[in-house]
């Protein structure tokens, strides 16, 4: 049954992330090098004509735009199982069992289940579509040729069109998540069916709202102050190797190194704790159930 939570319910949702982040992150490191290794080797791969075309600075071919949209789609179906992997481990971390790696991949595991799962990745397709065309009507424009030079060609089109399309863009995305932050667990965890889950998931998102914003609020401003933190830090390494001359170049490449090292381990530690809220928000609007095996689903469409 879901539950309408009160405001409070954010803070309540930072303290455990908190508590979570502090105490047992760190066994979720494995999941996170597989996850990232995953999904950074499949973005470069994508984007290797891209980048070939950006390096020789010519117009992106044809087979570079297929790439890129081939990319987009492969993400849209592949993420959601994924997804389901980081909530059926923290399911298993609730109830008190182990957590490994390549529970990343559980949703493959279960007969049916990637299927029933992926095709949640639909969303995401019209996500983009309705992006695409929005770029076309409202700002006369390729949304790929947007895409393709690094963002030079919205820069030309001046402050009022690049604010307009951030605007369109986050907000046509913010409508995708709110389909998918719910419907994932319980597609995979509570055995409903995707056309269900989609339409209780937006229920959901609209009956919480209050709580949900002031959550993803606070956390923005925390992931803007820690991004400060670590540009101020950068700041700090290169104005000392330039001051340093020829020996603060050698320092400042290792302090450089060290950076990238501690920047590195500390993305896999923190990645557990950006998926880690959307497993408490599932527990708490619609209550978490502490078996290790999803229950049989039903048919795709059934209610």
């Amino acid at each position: 049954m879901m539950k309408k939570l009160p405001p409070s319910a954010a803070f309540q949702w930072l303290n455990e992330t908190g508590a979570f982040l502090r105490a047992d992150a760190r066994r979720f490191l494995g999941m996170s090098f597989v996850f990232l290794a995953l999904m950074v080797s499949l973005i470069v791969a994508f984007e290797i004509p891209m980048f070939a075309a950006n390096f020789s600075k010519q117009a992106p071919s044809a087979a570079a735009i297929f790439s890129l949209i081939l990319m987009q789609v492969v993400l849209a179906f592949l993420t959601p199982v994924l997804m389901a992997g980081w909530f059926h481990a923290f399911r298993e971390y609730s109830g008190g069992r182990a957590v490994s790696a390549m529970q990343l991949f559980q949703a493959f595991r279960v007969p049916g289940a990637g299927v029933r799962v992926a095709s949640l990745g639909i969303v995401s397709l019209v996500v983009l579509g309705l992006t695409v065309l929005l770029v076309k009507v409202l700002l006369n424009a390729d949304y790929y040729a947007l895409l393709a030079d690094g963002g030079q060609s919205l820069k030309a089109m001046g402050p009022a069109a690049t604010l307009e399309f951030y605007l369109m863009t986050t907000t046509v995305g913010l409508l995708g998540w709110a389909f998918l932050l719910f419907s994932i667990p319980r597609v995979f965890l509570d055995g409903v069916s995707p056309a269900a889950a989609l339409g209780e998931s937006i229920r959901a998102v609209l009956g919480n709202f209050l709580p949900l914003a002031a959550f993803f609020l606070a956390f923005i401003f925390i992931v803007v102050i820690c991004c400060v933190v670590l540009g101020v830090a950068t700041v700090v390494l290169v104005t000392l190797s330039i001051l340093l001359g020829k020996i603060g170049a050698v320092v400042g490449t290792l302090l450089g190194l060290a950076l990238f090292v501690v920047a590195f381990f500390a993305t896999l530690y923190l990645m557990p704790a950006m998926y880690y809220p959307s497993f408490l928000m599932w527990r708490d609007v619609f209550g978490a159930s502490d078996s290790s095996t999803p229950p049989p689903p039903p048919g795709m469409f059934e209610a």
